[in-house]
């Protein structure tokens, strides 16, 4: 649980920052204390691949969209960001 508590921490931090951030756990595993730091770009290389993935299913959704709103279709060139909160989105 230390373990997530902290990575989640520290990714609320770099959503906010894009310099190197601190990320360090007291008594981690047999009494011994873990630290160490990261930063936004080494985040995003991490996990580059799951937002390809993610991006594939939203170009989808939005083709699939544009099927409905005829006269208003949905682009994913003006789309900045997106947030999963629980079970729902905000774009």
């Amino acid at each position: 649980m230390r373990l997530l508590t902290e990575v989640e921490k520290l990714k609320k931090q770099m959503s906010a920052n894009a310099t190197k951030l601190p990320l360090g756990i007291e008594c981690f595993m047999d009494e011994k204390d873990v630290s160490s730091s990261m930063c936004r770009a080494d985040y995003e290389q991490i996990c580059a691949s799951l937002f390809q993935r993610v991006e594939v299913v939203l170009q989808k959704c939005l083709d699939d969209s544009s099927k409905i709103f005829i006269f208003c279709p949905i682009k994913i060139s003006p789309i900045h960001y997106t947030d999963r909160i629980c079970c729902f989105n905000r774009t």
